[in-house]
């Protein structure tokens, strides 16, 4: 399934999720120029959908460009945030585990989504996408 699909899903139990309103595609543009960062698509995809907000409330928060308020992935990948851990400048945070793991996309080769371990500061599992690790997520919810 793409993004959007599962987005779709998502809105299902929109009474325990909390979305901010999507991006346009001229807005993530800018974002990406500005920063100098190219988002994966999926990322992009996502993004247009909703701009960050929190899945399966007390869940994970998806960072956004911050345009629409909350944690934006700037933000979130700050150097200070990021000196704290081991993770690797090829990977982006883009998300935090309401238990404090934090979520990111390797941008180099497949962008497989990680989730890294706060406490012991490594890898803790990894997904072949943003589209798996979104499945999982909806699919291990108690719905």
């Amino acid at each position: 399934m793409n993004s959007y699909e599962l987005f779709n899903i998502l809105q299902q139990y929109k009474s325990v999720m909390e979305f901010n309103r999507g991006c346009s595609e001229s807005t993530l543009e800018e974002f990406q120029y500005k920063n100098g960062i190219r988002l994966p698509k999926s990322l992009v995809d996502l993004l247009k959908c909703f701009d960050g907000g929190e899945l399966f409330i007390p869940g994970t928060v998806i960072y956004g460009t911050g345009i629409n308020g909350g944690v934006s992935l700037k933000e979130a990948n700050k150097r200070e945030k990021r000196s704290m851990f081991n993770i690797p400048q090829s990977y982006l945070i883009f998300a935090k585990i309401n238990y404090g793991d934090f979520l990111c996309i390797d941008l180099n080769g497949k962008n497989e989504v990680i989730q890294w371990d706060h406490e012991l500061n490594e890898e803790f599992c990894k997904w072949d996408s943003l589209e798996s690790w979104l499945s999982e997520i909806i699919d291990n919810s108690d719905k």
